[in-house]
């Protein structure tokens, strides 16, 4: 490494070197020429040529001799070899002048500090056009690709990833199919456990007649066990069965014979045919008209309007009597549905004048509006009144709207605990669903999500209604101060026991009248049938009489005993009479023995 320190003297510059902080070399003069000009105090701006020796073929050699950087004199020349220093390094390493060579406190100096702080050969652009005459080529590589092999590379390496992309998506889908599959298998496993545990416990409450209790009808903590766990669907008509003749004993049924209601006239036959067609219309066993299905749900419709006169028939009676056609045969399940409308007084809910209904619809209202608030709240802020959506609730017990595996487990409950489970599901079910029913920001929303979102919604979450409706506080008591209070307020409760004695022999009296009025129709239909019926005998009786004519033949001859009196003289039975002499001597015995013959006709 080589710096140059310049000296100003009277007779011209003289050129000393150092080299770096511990070696010095020294330059021939020939060399120092090139930087430094012979013009004193001044800096050549335009470079000289380049020193011949540097330009040769052959790279140069320099005289460099180790030297002790205390002598000032440097003047010891060592050849040594150009190829000591790379290119690189002889370019990359800063040159910098020894400060003790240079004059102190001159103008000369401070402008030799300035410029030397570059290399000068590196700055010069002799020195470049050097560098780059001895510059080499770089050869290129002989295993250079073309581009056709650099196009198919890259495709190769496309196609490769784009496999192993396939790949990755079917072992994802593979991974999900797995997934699913152990769902399903965990699911089923789980389900295969719940249904032993039911089978188990509802076969422990079969055997035992004192789960209900006989004196209020509470069931026993087995039942209540039971009944959280829900009733496997093979067992349920056991379990209808036996509720049913667990709580004859202790009800007060009416007496009857299903084969004797069966025969008597009924009067509510044409609705009750209109409202079978509509009820579990996408059922199979209620989907195709004149099914036997249809047939013995108009059967139990019209014995019970029969047997109880007071209730008649009402709409919602269908879908709860389906329900149990559905497990049950024809008589059983009228059995059971006599069983719901007088022991558990349901029959309330449908009579004529709807008073029972309408203090439900206010019970629960207030019910809500105890349990869940919020709910109560949102309803109310949109106009949305208890009777658009829970009329059908309580009427056929979630079976119109909601789906049947819902239904029937609410009828479940209802042969065991009554009209309360209705309330306490009714509770529960609007409470677990007040986030999705609070989105819904106008009348119009709400009432939708109830008819559309709602039901799906109970069939998802059905075991966790059921078993939080057995757990929530209400009780049979709590009904009971409700109704009162409803009682209270639409002036109900003044009314004395003979005064509610006197409404409902009114009810009963415009029944039987509507049913006489039924059975005069009945007959004016009968007359006009029996009417057509004789103008086509005295057709063919006339028909009969020409074609003997006109074979001239005569016809046998009619028994008069069995003309009627007003009927001896009629000009069309005249012909087939014997003859005015026997049938003179035969008038006093066909008035005799005919007169009641003929007030019979």
């Amino acid at each position: 490494v080589v710096a140059s320190k310049q000296q100003h003297t009277k007779s011209g510059f003289v050129q000393q070197v150092d080299h770096g902080e511990k070696d010095g070399l020294k330059i021939d003069e020939s060399f120092t020429q090139s930087f430094v000009s012979p013009d004193v105090g001044k800096i050549q701006t335009t470079p000289p040529p380049f020193p011949r020796h540097l330009q040769s073929s052959s790279r140069p050699k320099l005289l460099v001799q180790p030297t002790n950087r205390e002598d000032k004199d440097l003047s010891v020349h060592t050849d040594v070899n150009h190829d000591f220093l790379s290119e690189s390094q002889e370019m990359m390493v800063p040159l910098t002048p020894s400060p003790t060579l240079l004059p102190s406190n001159t103008l000369h100096s401070y402008i030799f500090e300035k410029v030397s702080s570059r290399n000068p050969l590196l700055a010069s652009p002799t020195r470049r056009r050097g560098n780059l005459a001895s510059a080499k080529t770089p050869v290129k590589p002989s295993h250079r690709q073309s581009r056709s092999e650099v196009v198919r590379q890259r495709w190769r390496r496309a196609v490769q990833q784009q496999m192993l992309l396939l790949r990755m998506k079917k072992e994802n889908e593979r991974f999900e199919v797995d997934r699913k599959q152990a769902e399903v298998r965990f699911e089923t496993a789980q389900k295969h456990q719940l249904h032993e545990q039911q089978h188990t416990v509802w076969g422990d409450v079969l055997k035992d007649i004192t789960c209900i209790s006989a004196s209020n009808n509470t069931p026993s903590s087995l039942l209540v066990q039971a009944l959280k766990l829900g009733c496997p669907s093979n067992l349920r008509a056991n379990v209808w069965l036996w509720i049913e003749d667990v709580c004859k004993s202790h009800s007060s049924l009416p007496v009857y014979s299903y084969i004797d209601l069966l025969t008597r006239p009924c009067i509510y036959l044409h609705a009750i045919f209109i409202d079978i067609h509509r009820t579990f219309p996408t059922h199979s066993m209620f989907k195709e008209k004149s099914s036997p299905a249809q047939k013995s749900l108009l059967n139990c419709m019209k014995a019970y309007s029969i047997l109880d006169e007071e209730t008649g028939y009402c709409q919602g009676m269908t879908f709860v009597c389906a329900m149990l056609l559905m497990h049950l045969p024809e008589q059983d399940a009228f059995n059971v549905f006599v069983h719901l409308m007088y022991g558990l007084r349901l029959r309330e809910l449908y009579m004529p004048d709807m008073v029972t209904l309408k203090k439900t619809l206010y019970v629960q209202s207030r019910l809500l509006q105890t349990h869940a608030k919020a709910v109560w709240e949102h309803l109310d802020l949109h106009g949305v009144e208890m009777f658009l959506f829970a009329t059908p609730w309580f009427l056929t017990m979630f079976s119109t709207q909601f789906p049947l595996v819902f239904s029937q487990s609410v009828l479940d409950h209802v042969l065991v605990r009554g009209s309360l489970a209705l309330h306490c599901i009714a509770v529960c079910l609007l409470r677990m669903a007040a986030v999705g029913l609070r989105e819904n920001a106008s009348f119009e929303g709400t009432l939708s999500w109830m008819q559309t979102a709602l039901p799906q919604f109970a069939e998802n979450n059905m075991q966790v209604i059921l078993r939080q409706s057995m757990e929530i506080s209400i009780s049979q008591g709590d009904i009971h101060v409700l109704e009162r209070e409803y009682d209270a307020m639409n002036g109900v409760a003044v009314d004395e026991p003979h005064v509610l004695e006197l409404k409902r022999e009114v009810i009963f009296l415009k029944q039987h009248m509507n049913s006489a009025k039924a059975a005069l129709q009945q007959l004016k239909n009968s007359q006009d049938t029996w009417k057509e019926r004789c103008n086509v005998l005295i057709a063919y009786i006339e028909a009969m009489h020409l074609s003997a004519s006109d074979q001239q033949t005569l016809l046998p001859s009619m028994d008069p005993s069995i003309i009627p009196i007003h009927l001896k003289d009629d000009p069309v039975l005249l012909p087939f009479l014997p003859n005015t002499q026997d049938h003179q001597e035969l008038d006093g015995g066909v008035d005799s023995t005919n007169a009641n013959s003929a007030g019979d006709e």
